[in-house]
């Protein structure tokens, strides 16, 4: 148990004067800290230890306290448990290594999971336990920097002692009520069964700082704090009733056994530790560098790693900012930092990591709204001035802006914007600007970083924006990122009377072709006016109109009061830019083919399945069509812009890069616009139905699909629409047996402004792992969309009827008997080229069959036709003694032996497709043969075959 030890002591006080004295005395030393790092690569080799319950055994049915710890194949050390708390499903270990109190060990579980930590603080090695998805317990060398802060520069000051040393520390909150608390501790501490020390006893000895060192230390980490949902304070009963995980005791001594040597010392991510009380330290007992080194070391316990340099990880800052994250002490301005400056070895950022989830508070409820509609009244004394206590506020982020009004009756107008008097971290801008937004006057900045106006405004109302700005550039000042902080307003103006005529504004949100437009009037607006630039109008406060027609509007807004009114017209304001609706389509197809339909008529394409689905089943400008075998109707939404399509995640699956895993786990990932994941890669064990689940940041699930993965690898259709949102998760669920990597992973996963896959949802090493999903296939949405779809129906077409064939044994002429759209022949399964007509006459023995075609281009093939011979010349008969001439021939061609033939002969010239190319009752001599095509061509009397000729052109 962790025990109070309130040690009194007496020292000299000294004044504020001299402690600044002290103060910039040391800011006037030349801070270069050198320290050697291990270079690590960028994934150090996991070593296996066995699967967790095996890993429990062996600490746990050990009846001796010795232990071997083991970090590689080769190298292990011998531990020593000195503290062992719990059961087998849930428990805290910590040891010593080599009987060194400040090399040590400590190992958890909870929830069925191991983490912990090997510390070898002489030499600065740092191993980290942990445990996989499979239950499977690791240890990886990491950077000590990530899990202790190590040599932090020790600073001796030499501020005066002071005699009437406080006893205990005067009670200082800085947002009392809140639930969420870091204690600072003054006054001595008696700390046991933590990290520290090997779980050891700490007898940590008072400051005997006074009661005015106490609260300016305070007033430095307050101010650090101050955006936050947290309570800085020296009230040890408030540190008692806050739970162990929203709580942190910052300790402040000179008795350095967590850290001999060192400026202060915390571990990372402690403040949110559930099982163990660890406190942080503070050495460095400079007024200016105690509470620089406090806020550090808080940050570290919050998630914060080191603002440094190459060769440098405590960056002292340039000009007069420097990181608090790095050294801050010796700067005018030290505030949270994500990596801005020149060189950065880290781009964290700490503001968002401090208010983040795991942390589980986020900044204070913004205390003024940033719209002229919504402005705080600035309230005056009755002397015309403004009482700078009644105007107190907070600049909390980068994003914050706060608005003030003021009605004046017209004059000279003085305004003082004040930052924190003692350690300021905002940089003030202050605007005066009109009714609608137009700059007036801007503040002069102060050497303070406070600002101030002094100007003369004719009478009526007036805003004051007030916004937190940097100076100069990253490289030699900083930037508007951490320029927050507590400001107070002073001055003095001639008040106005509160009966003014409006002033008419108004902004617009549009939705496609949707506009909301929102009043932002002042002074008691009666009665509103609209012109929307379309021929409509409205009397509505905040309307809502839907625009027919693509074009640019001009809208105005007449607001009227008691008093007056006015007109406001924006000229051009609204661009509409309405999607197309695609032309219907209908389309015919063949029985279980497939097929491709093209859209047109707009500039993106979605297609749907049904007149009212919202699950897109493709985009683009096609959609493919397969084994349809009834008539189906598909539906197409015109897009304002087009479709843009790209491959994410990982693309290849390497065996050896993971394992099956039984499901359970998701990817986390941030869309920038809507999109569909049309199309992923998996390999699966064993076929069947698997769930995929998509949810929001909250948990909260927005689709569920059940889909059916054969086995091994394979491309899945999955046609799963995502909205825009930050920290989305997708994965299947339990027993899902799919591949996921361990190794070869690369975060993040980015295709530009649409998606970023960043990491897993894993509790340990999130960015270790890759769940499930690989090569995605994306689309975006195309912007907006018609509200009415186009028709395609897509009809089935059966196979024509089989074709009956003859054989004219005599002329090897091969004909179909009904009529069909088209035909192809084939000569032993091999297509005859430009063989399309009805017929064709067989030139060789084998195998020949006919495909014919309807009109939709659905086919049948005839039975095989087997030709085993072809038809032999009767030489007795008179038409087989006819000779041609000459052959080839270009032009005239002789029939010799035409005189032999008897009456009622009939001549045909049939080309080698099988098609007639003339046919004649009466039989000349000659033949004109200069309008064939050059080929070759038979020559049948009374449909027997007598002769064949070549036709040339030369």
């Amino acid at each position: 148990m962790k025990k109070i030890a309130l040690l009194k002591t007496k020292t000299q006080r000294r004044t504020k004067q001299q402690a600044y004295n002290s103060v910039k005395l040391l800011s006037s030393f030349v801070f270069l800290f050198f320290y050697v790092t291990i270079i690590f690569s960028q994934e150090n080799k996991s070593y296996h230890l066995g699967n967790e319950k095996a890993f429990t055994q062996t600490f746990w049915n050990k009846k001796s306290d010795q232990v071997t710890l083991n970090v590689s194949k080769d190298l292990s050390y011998k531990g020593l448990i000195t503290k062992k708390e719990g059961n087998l499903d849930t428990y805290s270990i910590i040891g010593s290594i080599n009987n060194d109190d400040t090399s040590t060990f400590h190992i958890t579980k909870q929830k069925n999971i191991i983490s912990g930590h090997i510390i070898l603080y002489k030499e600065k090695i740092a191993y980290r336990y942990y445990s996989d998805d499979i239950n499977t317990v690791l240890i990886q060398e990491i950077d000590i920097h990530k899990v202790l802060c190590v040599d932090f520069e020790k600073i001796n000051s030499k501020e005066v002692a002071i005699n009437n040393a406080s006893a205990r520390a005067p009670i200082l909150s800085s947002l009392p009520g809140s639930a969420y608390t870091v204690y600072l501790d003054f006054d001595g501490e008696v700390v046991s069964d933590t990290w520290w020390v090997n779980g050891g006893t700490i007898n940590a000895q008072p400051t005997g700082y006074s009661d005015a060192k106490i609260t300016e230390i305070w007033r430095i980490m307050a101010e650090d704090f101050r955006p936050f949902d947290i309570n800085i304070t020296t009230d040890r009963a408030t540190f008692e009733n806050t739970p162990i995980n929203q709580r942190m005791m910052c300790i402040f001594t000179p008795t350095t056994d967590a850290a001999p040597g060192s400026g202060g010392v915390a571990y990372l991510n402690s403040f949110s530790n559930t099982s163990i009380d660890n406190p942080c330290w503070v050495y460095n007992n400079g007024t200016r560098s105690a509470g620089e080194t406090g806020s550090h070391e808080v940050g570290h316990t919050l998630g914060l790693s080191h603002d440094g340099v190459p060769g440098n990880q405590y960056y002292a800052g340039h000009s007069d900012w420097s990181p608090i994250m790095g050294w801050s002490a010796s700067k005018p301005i030290g505030q949270w930092s994500k990596g801005e400056y020149d060189n950065a070895i880290t781009q964290e950022d700490d503001m968002a990591i401090i208010s983040g989830n795991r942390n589980g508070f986020g900044y204070k409820e913004d205390d003024h709204a940033d719209v002229i509609s919504e402005a705080t009244p600035i309230q005056l004394s009755a002397d015309n001035t403004i009482n700078p206590a009644l105007h107190e506020a907070l600049i909390s982020t980068k994003e914050d802006i706060d608005i003030f009004s003021f009605i004046t009756s017209g004059g000279e107008v003085n305004f003082n914007f004040d930052v924190d008097p003692y350690y300021p971290n905002l940089n003030i801008q202050a605007r005066i600007i009109s009714g609608t937004g137009e700059e007036l006057a801007i503040s002069n900045t102060t050497n303070n970083l406070g600002a101030s106006i002094n100007t003369t405004l004719a009478g009526g109302t007036y805003f004051i924006e007030i916004d937190g700005v940097g100076e100069g550039n990253v490289s030699n000042g900083y930037s508007d990122y951490a320029s927050v902080g507590f400001y107070e307003i002073s001055g003095s103006y001639t008040p106005g009377n509160n009966n003014q005529p409006p002033i008419a504004n108004f902004e617009a949100s549009i939705d496609c072709d949707q506009v909301s437009f929102s009043n932002t009037s002042i002074n008691t607006v009666t009665s509103f006016s609209w012109d929307f630039g379309d021929g409509t109008t409205s009397v509505e406060q905040n309307p809502t109109h839907m625009y027919t027609q693509n074009g640019v509007y001009t809208v105005s807004l007449t607001a009227t009061n008691t008093v007056g009114e006015d007109t406001n017209t924006k000229e051009n304001l609204i661009t509409i830019n309405i999607a197309s609706l695609p032309e219907n389509i209908n389309q015919s197809i063949c029985s279980g083919d497939t097929t491709t339909v093209t859209a047109s008529g707009s500039t993106g394409y979605i297609w749907y399945d049904s007149a009212d689905s919202n699950t897109a089943i493709a985009t683009g400008v096609t959609l493919d069509i397969s084994n349809i075998t009834e008539d189906q109707t598909f539906y197409v939404a015109g897009t304002t812009e087009p479709i843009t399509s790209a491959i994410t995640g990982i693309q290849d699956i390497p065996s050896n890069s993971g394992d099956i895993h039984q499901g359970g786990f998701n990817l986390v990932f941030d869309v920038d616009q809507p999109i569909i994941l049309k199309k992923a890669k998996v390999v699966a064990q064993g076929s069947g139905n698997r769930t995929l689940q998509l949810i929001d940041a909250t948990g909260t699930i927005l689709e569920t699909k059940t889909i059916n993965i054969p086995d091994g690898e394979n491309i899945i259709n999955i046609n799963m629409n995502i909205p825009a949102g930050s920290d989305l998760e997708i994965g299947f669920l339990e027993e899902a047996n799919l591949f996921r990597s361990n190794q070869g992973i690369n975060y993040p996963y980015i295709v530009e402004n649409i998606i970023n896959i960043k990491r897993s949802s894993a509790t340990t090493a999130p960015e270790g792992f890759y769940y499930y999903l690989y090569n995605w296939e994306i689309s975006t949405l195309g912007g907006c969309k018609t509200t009415e779809r186009a028709v395609v129906e897509i009809n089935i077409s059966d196979a024509p009827a089989s074709p009956t064939m003859n054989v004219n044994a005599e002329t090897n002429e091969i004909s179909v008997v009904e009529n069909y759209s088209s035909y192809q022949w084939y000569f032993d399964n091999q297509v005859i080229e430009n063989a399309t007509s009805s017929s064709y006459i067989a030139e060789e023995t084998g195998t020949y069959n006919l495909e014919v075609f309807n009109n939709i281009g659905c086919s049948t093939f005839s039975e095989n036709i087997e030709i085993q011979s072809l038809s032999t010349v009767d030489l007795e008969s008179p038409e087989n003694q006819i000779t041609l001439y000459p052959n080839p021939t270009r032009e005239i061609l002789n029939i010799d032996g035409i005189s032999n033939l008897e009456d009622k002969y009939s001549l045909k010239i049939v080309n080698s497709l099988g098609q007639t190319i003339m046919n004649r009752s009466d039989i000349p001599d000659t033949l004109n043969t200069s309008s064939l095509p050059e080929g070759l061509y038979f020559l049948l009397i009374n449909n027997k075959l007598v002769d064949r000729f070549i036709k040339t052109v030369n």
